[in-house]
């Protein structure tokens, strides 16, 4: 991937609680964890894209269940930052089982 090729993820959200406290955590430590830019929007909320490595902006955009999100990531990691946030997403950020509905798309 080059530095300045971008991917892009989009998520429904079936938490129950949405991206909200330990989830929010969850979501920021993943991202955290990878040294890609990522960043994430509400999509159903129509909010602009914040850090996905900061909780205050995470829990600012209002992920509730339900909502779909836009999470696009650059740099070496990109993809295996993408991978393990929707793998994340995928477990019900650890809290049971559930289907999450997603996309990847690459942006040039």
């Amino acid at each position: 991937m080059s530095e300045g090729e971008s991917l892009s993820l989009v998520l429904q959200i079936n938490n129950p609680v949405g991206l909200h406290a330990r989830p929010a955590a969850l979501f920021v430590q993943t991202a955290g964890e990878f040294q890609a830019n990522v960043q994430v929007r509400n999509i159903t909320r129509g909010t602009p894209f914040v850090d996905a490595k900061s909780i205050l902006g995470v829990m600012s955009i209002g992920v509730a269940q339900g909502h779909e999100i836009e999470i696009v990531a650059s740099g070496e990691d990109a993809a295996e930052a993408l991978q393990a946030l929707k793998a994340l997403a995928e477990s019900n950020f650890g809290e049971g089982e559930t289907e999450t509905e997603s996309k990847t798309e690459s942006k040039g």
